[in-house]
């Protein structure tokens, strides 16, 4: 497999190296640990770390990376929308990208406006959304590629997601083999540190085994249906109601291949 972070290095700087020594690979580790090594996340500030999550040893491989401005205007244009469930585009990674994403931002941008903008208003307001929706839509295509040379998917499932409430706030393991995730905005997915036993619904889990992930990280995580011996990551979405309302939006992206598990 080509580096996954050929080319990426000029618009994804690498943050400074992780602290958590028990999350993070240490120096000279092999690309792929053996079987019988103790379960481990991969983190990093380079997308080659994603590649790790194909270990068996690894349930959970995060790519570290810095927020990015020139998606601000798309971002922001989503959580000014409508709520009326995710976004949804299947196809290869570019083109199920730049449909995803042209779709919701058009349909924000309308709704938001609504009723009182003229036909010329529309128009304006269309074309603004689609200016808006270039950077955004690069960035998933990235991502979806990625998602593409570890799963050897060229037919991808992509959802893009506006989410307000605490769905998915059990933790859990995904009936999937792998699937990628990206928080662009607000409060980002919580996930165990490998060992102990899962927490039963509604249990609260051990507080230091608890991590989460930052805005506009990159997980891939492994599922219940990835192959023998090797084990998922646990992790859920972030409880959100007991914060203000002003503070509880995130934005979501999954990445998946087609009839995949929840």
């Amino acid at each position: 497999m080509p580096p996954l972070d050929a080319g990426l290095a000029a618009s994804h700087p690498a943050p400074a190296p992780e602290a958590d020594p028990v999350a993070s690979p240490g120096a000279g580790a092999p690309a792929f640990a053996p079987a019988a090594a103790p379960l481990a996340a991969a983190i990093a500030g380079r997308p080659s770390v994603l590649a790790r999550a194909l270990a068996p040893a690894t349930p959970i491989a995060i790519w570290r990376r810095p927020p990015r401005a020139a998606l601000d205007p798309a971002l922001d244009l989503l959580l000014a929308g409508p709520r009326r469930g995710p976004h949804l585009a299947e196809g290869a990674p570019a083109a199920a990208a730049s449909a995803l994403v042209a779709s919701a931002l058009v349909a924000s941008a309308l709704v938001a406006s609504a009723p009182a903008v003229s036909a010329p208003a529309a128009s304006a307001l269309v074309a603004s959304a689609l200016a808006a929706a270039d950077p955004l839509s690069a960035d998933i295509a990235l991502l979806a590629g990625i998602y593409t040379r570890l799963t050897g998917h060229v037919h991808l499932r992509l959802k893009l997601e506006v989410v307000e409430d605490d769905a998915c706030r059990f933790w859990h393991v995904d009936r999937v083999a792998l699937r990628l995730l990206c928080t662009y905005r607000g409060p980002a997915t919580e996930w165990l540190r490998p060992g102990g036993q899962m927490p039963g619904p509604g249990a609260a889990a051990e507080g230091r085994r608890v991590r989460r992930l930052a805005p506009f990280d990159v997980a891939v995580m492994k599922g219940t249906g990835f192959a023998p011996g090797h084990a998922g990551v646990a992790h859920r979405s972030p409880p959100v109601s007991h914060l203000p309302r002003a503070r509880r939006a995130r934005i979501l992206l999954v990445v998946d291949a087609p009839a995949c598990g929840c």
